[in-house]
This record gives C-alpha cells, structure tokens and sequence, in this order.
C-alpha cells in the first residue's frame, strides 16, 4: 500500500499538492512538528473517501466518517484509505473543526486522478 507523508511545521503543508490514483488503497501519514496540536480539515476529501483505519497518537480510533481530526502536538496521525472518487479536494489546518473561518493556513489540495477504464 503506497504511503504519503505529509510534514505539518508552522502552520505550512509539505507537499502541498498530493497526487492519489481512483481506486488505489493509500496510508496517508501526517506529522504535525509544532508546538501545540491542530485539526487536518477535509470535510469533502472524507465524504468522498472510505476510511479503514484512523490511527492518532499511537491510538486507533473506533469512527471512519469524519470531516477532520485532531492531532495532538508533535505526533503523527496514519489513515489507511481508499481513493473511491476522483477531483480535486482542499484541506487546511485550523485550530476548531468547526468552521473554516478559524484556519490558520492556506488552503492546499489533494487530487484524486481518474482511473483509467481497462480496454
């Protein structure tokens, strides 16, 4: 299963653009480097997505639909998934779940690629 790490320091994405194939089964790793914690928001990039595993802190948790996650300061959240639709999906780091209005960074994107029909 292909993995991709994402590298949160000071309120900024690396990469900012990831790239994930329809179909495909992927781990995406967030590590958060800062200082205090925050929450990954991709209330449409989660809708659209079948979440297998959620694993934060060390800790698995029990939910699979969400619209973000929490992740504490200076650890690592793993989300084991599969790309079901295509397009193209923001996400950001804010400080509340609850509203896009408290984001702390730019919007940055994840971009699911059409799977190609076997002929």
């Amino acid at each position: 299963m292909p993995v991709v790490n994402v590298r949160i320091r000071q309120n900024e994405y690396s990469p900012m653009v990831i790239r994930l194939r329809q179909g495909w089964p992927y781990v995406i790793r967030i590590r958060y480097r800062d200082d205090h914690g925050h929450v990954f928001q991709a209330n449409t990039f989660f809708s659209r997505f079948a979440v297998i595993k959620t694993t934060i802190a060390g800790k698995v948790k029990e939910e699979t639909c969400y619209g973000a996650i929490y992740v504490p300061a200076q650890q690592t959240a793993e989300l084991k998934l599969l790309a079901v639709v295509d397009g193209y999906y923001d996400y950001e780091d804010s400080c509340l779940s609850i509203s896009s209005a408290f984001s702390l960074g730019r919007n940055d994107v994840i971009i699911v690629e059409e799977r190609a029909p076997r002929i």
